[in-house]
């Protein structure tokens, strides 16, 4: 019920709960707990094998 709460009404948190939240959201982005497999520095990973990837293919246009 908190983490409905705190993502569709972070308003209505007090300091305390605000304080809690973000502590999650950090925990869950950057560590990659909670269940969460895609963490902010896979996700930068991946982004960048793409971009990589992407001008590769355009250096190399045969090889795309």
């Amino acid at each position: 019920m908190f983490r409905w709460r705190a993502r569709n009404w972070p308003e209505s948190l007090d300091a305390k709960e605000q304080e809690r939240w973000r502590h999650f959201c950090e925990a869950r982005l950057l560590e990659g707990q909670f269940g969460n497999a895609l963490t902010l520095a896979r996700y930068k990973q991946i982004l960048e094998e793409l971009i990589s990837g992407s001008a590769a293919a355009r250096a190399d246009p045969a090889a795309g």
